[in-house]
């Protein structure tokens, strides 16, 4: 069997696909330790070397005739060739590493042109055109990240506050999020804020996600926003592009807007309402399978 492997080499996990290249089917998956290869290079070249191994040896010692690996932290050119020289010296020699919205984007536009838009702990949306690539948002969570999962929760976190003072805190969003984080107060909002990680603050989402389920006006009113958030940042990477696109195809990836049916329909609703030739793209893949699409020049 001729097979290619694709690799997702994330902060939680790596995850390694082999599909059968006649049939485009998965054929096996192996799951290794998270990557990154700005801060853990050495590390992370172990962690994928590990799930490529587990495929070669699934694949009863036969080597794949590609692969194609996204990884955290492959943000900058040499940081990608030096990573491909690395399994180049040992799997195959038709390797090719990029970051992981590089892959996300290649899977679910199956290759083609159009603009993918996350939204998990932060947001960003990467263009593609007639060869041509660019980037809008993802500038952090104290630039931006509009839309994103950290974004909703500081906006619940505001509105807490804004209670608070008011003293008027008997209201659904208010009690949830003062119960989660063990506090009542003013003071103990901001503890919780300057001591707590960038993800544990994010992770507050789910919890307002919650809330609008049980009819929150507040939490209802904050995804809304969300979801606006996410189509104005389509709508700048499309005055971005270094040429106009016609009925540009738009994918959707990361937990908020694959998760979270509010912020995906208020997207949507804008989305249609100014982009009204364009097709929306959102479904569950196996971003693994971007090798399928992907072509491969050897450096």
């Amino acid at each position: 069997m001729t097979y290619v492997i694709g690799i997702d080499g994330g902060g939680t996990k790596t995850k390694a696909t082999c599909f059968d290249l006649e049939s485009a089917k998965a054929v096996y998956t192996a799951e290794t330790g998270r990557v990154n290869f700005l801060f853990q290079f050495e590390e992370s070249v172990k962690q994928i070397s590990r799930a490529i191994e587990a495929c070669v040896h699934h694949m009863e010692n036969e080597l794949p005739k590609k692969l194609l690996i996204g990884a955290a932290g492959a943000i900058s050119e040499e940081v990608c060739r030096r990573a491909e020289q690395e399994f180049q010296s040992r799997w195959c020699q038709n390797v090719r590493v990029i970051d992981d919205a590089r892959l996300a984007h290649t899977a679910l536009l199956k290759g083609q042109d159009g603009i993918l838009v996350i939204s998990g702990t932060g947001s960003i949306a990467l263009g593609r055109s007639k060869g041509m690539e660019w980037r809008t948002g993802g500038w952090g969570y104290l630039l931006g990240d509009e839309g994103s999962g950290y974004w909703v929760s500081i906006k619940a976190i505001q509105y807490v506050l804004h209670q608070l003072e008011m003293k008027q805190s008997n209201d659904g969003l208010t009690h949830a999020l003062l119960q989660r984080i063990q506090g009542n107060s003013v003071s103990d909002i901001k503890n919780f804020v300057y001591t707590s990680s960038r993800q544990e603050i994010a992770g507050l989402s789910e919890l307002i996600s919650e809330e609008a389920m049980r009819n929150s006006e507040a939490a209802i009113s904050i995804l809304r926003r969300a979801g606006v958030e996410l189509a104005l940042l389509v709508n700048r990477s499309l005055s971005a592009a270094p040429k106009p696109i016609q009925s540009p195809k738009i994918a959707v990836s990361g937990s908020l807007l694959m998760k979270n049916d509010i912020v995906f329909e208020s997207f949507k609703q804008v989305i249609e309402r100014d982009f009204s030739m364009s097709s929306i793209i959102r479904e569950n893949q196996d971003v693994c399978r971007a090798v399928l699409y992907a072509e491969i020049n050897v450096h």
